[in-house]
């Protein structure tokens, strides 16, 4: 995917960005990036139809985008480089979604503690 996108016959990355962002084939591209989030994240077993949904969607997306601009400026062989740097962005997706759920976690905790408290001063 990340390579040539839309098999649009490219032999380049600049080649492949050229071709996908023109004014001709900007719907399409920006179609089939939706449609690929969508698939990502339906593989990776995720059923959700809240705002995670377009949260998920959307991060997943950044990370693609800046994959592809960093595949640009990669010398590397087979792109190595630009391997690293995705899972590098991966790993961030992940800690930032344990960050969040460690913080729901904690926020939850402080909330109970409040009501008990409340609750044991209206009590007296």
């Amino acid at each position: 995917q990340l390579a040539c996108p839309l098999d649009l016959g490219c032999h380049s990355v600049p080649e492949a960005m050229g071709l996908a962002t023109s004014p001709n084939n900007l719907f399409q591209t920006l179609s089939h990036g939706a449609s690929f989030m969508d698939e990502v994240w339906h593989l990776l077993g995720d059923r959700s139809v809240d705002f995670d949904w377009y949260a998920k969607r959307g991060a997943a997306g950044a990370v693609y985008a800046a994959t592809e601009l960093y595949m640009l400026t990669d010398n590397s062989s087979n792109y190595e480089a630009s391997w690293r740097f995705l899972e590098s962005r991966v790993e961030d997706l992940v800690n930032i979604s344990r960050a969040k759920k460690d913080a729901e976690s904690f926020l939850n905790g402080v909330a109970d503690l409040a009501t008990v408290l409340v609750q044991n001063v209206l009590k007296r």
